[in-house]
């Protein structure tokens, strides 16, 4: 069995590792690793519109934070702005 870290094997020494050769699987080992492994296949994820994504984000709790503090910054020069015209 080889130690060494994945990204420094050479292409032998990955394809020992995972029991394949240059020309792939045999039609035997294929079907094999087919019924052990089952298919590759991604699961699909619901597709959501851009509204449900925009307001999505606004669930996170730093995107809050930074809501309440552009709000009190706008609040605060507002107050500024107001006391400079008296």
């Amino acid at each position: 069995m080889i130690t060494k870290p994945w990204y420094k094997l050479n292409a032998d020494e990955v394809l020992q590792q995972l029991g394949s050769s240059r020309t792939g699987l045999s039609t035997a080992e294929a079907q094999r690793r087919l019924k052990l492994h089952g298919t590759n296949l991604l699961k699909q994820e619901i597709q959501r519109g851009p509204w449900p994504i925009l307001f999505r984000q606004f669930t996170d709790i730093m995107i809050l934070i930074l809501l309440v503090a552009a709000a009190i910054a706008g609040i605060v020069t507002g107050m500024l702005v107001e006391g400079k015209r008296r």
